[in-house]
C-alpha cells in the first residue's frame, strides 16, 4: 500500500472517530446544538467510512489482471492460460467416424442380420455412434441402438465386433 492509501485509511478512521465523539459528547456539552452535533456526528461517521473504504480502496495490480492458474495439466486440452507453446495431448486419441473402418465392418457382415449397436461414452462419443448408425442403416441393416454412459470394466478396444445366430453386435467406445 502506498502513502496515499495509508493516509486515506488513517484520515477515514480519524473522521469516523471524530464523528463518534461528536455524537457521544456534543449533545451533553452543547445542549443548544444537540441536533446539529448528533446529525453532524452521523455524517462524519458515514463520510469517514466512505473515505477509507470506497473512494480510496485499492485493488492490487495483480488482481486487476487476468488470474493465471498454476501451470498446465493433463486435462488441459486447448486453453493455455497464457502459457506460450502448443498443448501436446499424449496417449490414445479419440475414435472418429472413418469410412475405411465402416467398410471393414461391412465386410464382416455378409448376411443382412439385425445389428445391435452399443455406443459407450458421453455426448461426443454418442455422436460418433450416430454416424456409424446412419452408415449401417444406409447400407440396408436394421439397427437396434443401445446408448451407454459407461461400462465397467471398460472395453479393451474402441470398436469390437461379435456375431450370433440372429444378429451382429458392434460396440463402439470412442474414448477408450
Amino acid at each position: 500500500m502506498d502513502r496515499k492509501h495509508i493516509f486515506s485509511k488513517i484520515g477515514g478512521l480519524a473522521i469516523t472517530l471524530g464523528g463518534g465523539v461528536a455524537m457521544a459528547f456534543g449533545p451533553d456539552t452543547f445542549p443548544d446544538l444537540a441536533p446539529i452535533a448528533t446529525y453532524g456526528g452521523i455524517a462524519l461517521v458515514v463520510f469517514g467510512i466512505i473515505l477509507s473504504f470506497i473512494f480510496f480502496a485499492k485493488t492490487s495490480e495483480k488482481s486487476a489482471r487476468e488470474v493465471i492458474p498454476m501451470g498446465d495439466s493433463y486435462h488441459n486440452s486447448g486453453v493455455n492460460y497464457g502459457i506460450v507453446g502448443p498443448v501436446n495431448n499424449y496417449g490414445p486419441q479419440k475414435l472418429t467416424f472413418d469410412q475405411n473402418i465402416a467398410s471393414e465392418i461391412l465386410k464382416l457382415m455378409p448376411n443382412k442380420k439385425t445389428v445391435i449397436l452399443k455406443t459407450i461414452g458421453g455426448r461426443s462419443d454418442q455422436d460418433v455412434g450416430n454416424q456409424y448408425h446412419e452408415f449401417l442403416v444406409s447400407n440396408g441393416f436394421e439397427v437396434q441402438r443401445s446408448i451407454l454412459g459407461g461400462l465397467n470394466p471398460p472395453p479393451d478396444n474402441k470398436i469390437s465386433f461379435g456375431e450370433s445366430e440372429n444378429s451382429y453386435t458392434i460396440t463402439i467406445a470412442p474414448s477408450t
